[in-house]
């Protein structure tokens, strides 16, 4: 069963126990869609769990090391030049409050995703059945591996 009590969520060792392993990975590829901004991180041998981000909300916030963040579509290209900057940098902080995404990355770029009033905004998936969700309004769904 999904969790979706966000202040559960928030508080489960499980989903902290997930983002850290997410923390430790190198972005490895990303894609921008007609749908949204895939993001991979695939870790450091062949045995390891990949791992993605795909944002479907339609703006991204960016900030670049010591510059105040902007907002842009997710197709706009100051997104895809943060996100080129970023190819092979380690994602040092993830971070998810009232169902925002917020990541860090080694190189000083943070890129966040707000919810959605009326979609879905995001989600984190990986190989071993995790899913994240957010969904409409920021409440967050959460599959472990556990349970799928």
């Amino acid at each position: 069963m999904p969790t979706d009590d966000n202040d559960e969520a928030q508080d489960d060792p499980r989903l902290e126990h997930q983002l850290d392993i997410l923390k430790s990975r190198r972005l490895s590829q990303f894609a921008i869609a007609i749908n949204g901004l895939r993001l991979a991180f695939w870790g450091e041998d062949a045995a390891s769990i990949a791992r993605e981000i795909f944002i479907e909300h339609p703006t991204i916030s960016i900030a670049l090391k010591n510059e105040p963040d902007t907002t842009h579509d997710w197709n706009h290209p100051v997104v895809a030049t943060a996100l080129l900057t970023c190819l092979d940098k380690t994602l040092t902080d993830i971070t998810l409050t009232g169902g925002k995404l917020t990541l860090s990355f080694a190189n000083g770029v943070v890129v966040t995703a707000d919810p959605d009033d009326q979609y879905k905004s995001w989600q984190i998936n990986s190989g071993d059945g995790l899913l994240v969700v957010c969904m409409p309004g920021g409440e967050l769904a959460i599959w472990y591996p556990a349970d799928r």
